[in-house]
């Protein structure tokens, strides 16, 4: 029963040594990305570009 507990699977418990890679590869879960976040449209976003122009406007106010 312990050894079902994820606390017990630990990399020190548990290696992955002779795990083969393809395994590993197998039951690797991406992550939950959609296209929206390759292709940030920044170029036409006015929030952004006040966010971003305050930034650039407090970097020079403190120096």
């Amino acid at each position: 029963m312990e050894d079902s507990l994820i606390a017990f699977r630990t990399r020190s418990k548990m290696p992955l040594k002779d795990v083969p890679l393809g395994q590993l590869e197998a039951e690797l879960q991406a992550p939950d990305i959609t296209p929206d976040m390759y292709d940030p449209n920044t170029a036409d976003d006015e929030d952004w570009k006040v966010w971003l122009g305050g930034l650039l406007n407090d970097d020079v106010e403190n120096e």
